[in-house]
């Protein structure tokens, strides 16, 4: 199919030009996946926001080649200890124990630190939330080391 032709059909399907959702991507579901850890990498955003950035394959039957996009910052000091914990439990979930000098330089000691699970199959857990406050939604994840059946 030629880039018209696919032009073409999206307006034939009714795509509204003005307010029609660019993107047809959800969420994942609540739940437990069967994971692979794909990559680490340090991301920056343009305003300077830093986090751990894990990418995770989903390899469960239904949802496989999905990914799913962790992320961990250290920049809230109210969520400091619980995201250095959640660091070190998805660590040791892909078989990689985090020590504190890990954390020194995180956007290359955790990155480098975390290589060693890279390919690491994991169950990873995903839950949504919605804040009272400000109505904003988002899901939290944990990984932990697979459990056969």
């Amino acid at each position: 199919m030629s880039l018209m032709e696919a032009a073409a059909q999206i307006l034939a399907d009714g795509f509204d030009r003005k307010k029609g959702a660019v993107s047809d991507y959800e969420d994942l579901p609540e739940g437990t996946y069967e994971a692979m850890l794909e990559n680490v990498e340090w991301r920056v955003s343009d305003s300077g926001f830093e986090w751990l950035s894990l990418q995770f394959e989903i390899l469960s039957e239904g949802f496989e080649n999905r990914k799913y996009f962790g992320m961990i910052a250290f920049n809230n000091e109210r969520f400091l200890n619980q995201n250095i914990k959640l660091a070190m439990r998805v660590a040791a979930a892909v078989g990689v124990e985090l020590q504190p000098e890990d954390f020194a330089a995180p956007e290359t000691d955790l990155v480098d630190a975390f290589q060693d699970g890279v390919g690491q199959e994991v169950d990873l857990t995903l839950t949504n939330w919605t804040s009272k406050k400000t109505g904003k939604s988002g899901q939290n994840f944990i990984a932990d080391e697979p459990q056969f059946d």
